[in-house]
């Protein structure tokens, strides 16, 4: 009996010691030399990047996640080899903000931290510095990278670029070639050129831009909010919710204009009408969603006031400030032969009522209706986040062949608009009153956004047609005065946000903490691998105890 129970007992530390060992190889990359100590490469547990080592180890792995724990000085390393010229990077690089010093590049055809950004590329918030020495062997070069087709965001460079007088490159302060997305960069450094127009072609923020990489193209949806038609000028300002605002936003062209309704019996002869008003209905000078829908399909006395090359495409929202009109609401549409695929229903239309009226919904989204609803009216923004099984099984459960849900940007974070993506769920994020803001949430891919800013529409535009906006240009030329090559300040300036200094930075000798995800917060894979190894360490002791003590009294028993 005893040694069957020693064999049971042997068996079960079999099965416990290699969980020790799964549990420590969750951490790092496994390679023998020069792999991460911290992360597994996956967007919830990224490596930590923290010496000059581990940063070059970063080609060994070009499709993996990464975070720059801190600032990193290159000098000891003289000249830098730029990552990924065989693969191109096809991960993510956060620099949080920190530094990566004194790269220094004068070899080789490219010059930069990076050699090539694919096309699934994200580097974002990073600063540098360093030098750049374009030869003729040199055909692109740029502080972050000699070329990229992927997105770049938030980048600081002071690398200085000296374009020597055989040189033939594409050569930019950020980025030599770009076929991808440039937003929100800086570039502060020195930009000396000595070639000649017809053999280089040098650019502040980037050298040469051909915007290719279309899978990156912004095709977000602007709805102008009800604020939107609204002028800083006094004697040009358009009140909300009134026919000289609608016409006003849609004279701007956006793909949606915002309304807010309400449902009142105004003559009191028991039928509701549909009015606008966000909190209240003045029914002496207010107007009713008749006139509106009437306003856009031609057939009011103003529908002449708006531009013919937006009168027929730009789509109404109706934005539902009391519940238990969507009856009204449907039957006012029916009655005017209003075309579905020009209305998006939103608003605080309560779950029960929207299953009430499942079947009115369920054929005009068959015919082109947007329905969106906010997260509190499907269940709540906290379940959201934290129930997002429960949360999609409500949507599911309305079997609507398309839904949209309209969430306040905030509490709309990459990882729940990511979930949401991929149960086929589109996700609409208001309201959107900065163009930083504006431009990041275009970048996510996100349906729609609501904004009181016309810029957005601009923003948008550039996005598509040349891949970089919000960039500035705060550096210094040196060019030699005829017969050179010209370095186009193709970049505009930007909310004084992004003016801070590279120097400010670099400068900070206290700059040492690693960021590691929290416990319990996005990425929990850590404290589970080490709670893993610390239950399996005392299983195996456990184990071993209990073998000694019936060894010891298996001795007593003979004795």
């Amino acid at each position: 009996m005893l040694k069957k129970m020693i064999c049971v007992i042997m068996l079960m530390l079999v099965a416990v010691l290699p969980m020790t060992a799964v549990a420590s190889g969750e951490t790092g990359c496994g390679c023998a030399e020069g792999g991460f100590a911290s992360g597994n490469g996956t967007a919830d547990a990224p490596y930590i990047i923290t010496t000059a080592e581990e940063l070059r180890h970063v080609e060994d792995h070009p499709d993996a996640h990464y975070v720059l724990g801190q600032s990193i000085d290159l000098e000891s390393v003289g000249e830098w080899k730029p990552l990924c010229t065989e693969i191109p990077f096809s991960g993510s690089f956060d620099g949080q903000d920190k530094v990566i010093r004194n790269i220094t590049v004068s070899e080789g055809t490219m010059g930069g931290l990076f050699a090539s950004l694919g096309e699934d590329a994200v580097v974002r918030n990073l600063k540098l510095s360093g030098s750049i020495t374009v030869g003729g062997d040199m055909t692109r070069a740029g502080g972050l990278a000699a070329s990229s087709m992927g997105t770049v965001f938030g980048i600081t460079s002071t690398v200085s670029l000296t374009v020597q007088s055989d040189a033939k490159a594409e050569v930019g302060g950020v980025i030599g070639f770009n076929g991808g997305v440039v937003v929100a960069s800086i570039y502060r450094g020195t930009l000396a050129n000595e070639a000649s127009d017809e053999d280089c072609v040098v650019g502040t923020i980037i050298g040469h831009a051909k915007f290719t990489n279309t899978a990156l193209l912004p095709n977000t949806m602007i709805t102008a909010h009800s604020g939107f038609g609204a002028s800083t000028d006094p004697a040009e300002l358009k009140v909300d919710n009134t026919l000289d605002n609608i016409i006003h936003s849609i004279n701007y062209g956006p793909d949606v204009v915002e309304i807010d309704i309400r449902g009142l019996d105004a003559d009191g002869d028991g039928a509701m009408e549909i009015w606008l008003g966000h909190d209240e209905v003045d029914v002496n000078s207010g107007v009713m969603l008749e006139q509106v829908l009437n306003l856009m399909a031609g057939r009011h006395e103003r529908s002449g006031e708006l531009d013919p090359a937006y009168a027929n495409t730009v789509r109404i929202q109706l934005d539902s400030k009391t519940n238990g009109i969507l009856d009204e609401v449907f039957t006012l549409l029916e009655r005017l032969e209003f075309p579905y695929e020009r209305v998006v229903l939103a608003g605080d239309n309560h779950y029960d009522h929207v299953m009430e009226n499942i079947d009115s919904i369920r054929s005009a989204v068959e015919q082109g209706m947007d329905f969106w609803m906010n997260p509190n009216f499907i269940l709540s923004y906290e379940a959201m986040a934290d129930q997002p099984d429960e949360f999609i099984g409500r949507i599911k459960a309305l079997g609507l062949p398309e839904f949209t849900v309209n969430s306040n940007y905030s509490s709309m974070t990459e990882e729940i608009q990511s979930r949401l993506n991929d149960e086929g769920i589109q996700v609409s994020i208001w309201t959107l009153n900065d163009t930083d803001t504006l431009s990041r949430h275009m970048l996510r891919g996100v349906y729609n956004i609501t904004t009181r800013l016309q810029e957005g529409l601009v923003l948008r535009e550039q996005l598509r047609t040349s891949g970089a906006i919000g960039n500035t240009y705060k550096g210094s030329l040196q060019l030699p005065e005829i017969g050179l090559c010209t370095v186009p300040t193709n970049e505009e300036e930007t909310d004084e946000a992004l003016e801070e200094t590279l120097e400010e930075t670099v400068t900070d000798a206290n700059e040492s903490t690693v960021t590691t995800p929290e416990p319990n917060e996005k990425d929990g894979s850590a404290s589970k691998t080490e709670l893993l190894i610390v239950v399996a360490a005392c299983a195996t002791v456990a184990v071993i105890g209990v073998v000694t003590l019936l060894l010891v009294i298996r001795k007593r028993n003979k004795a």
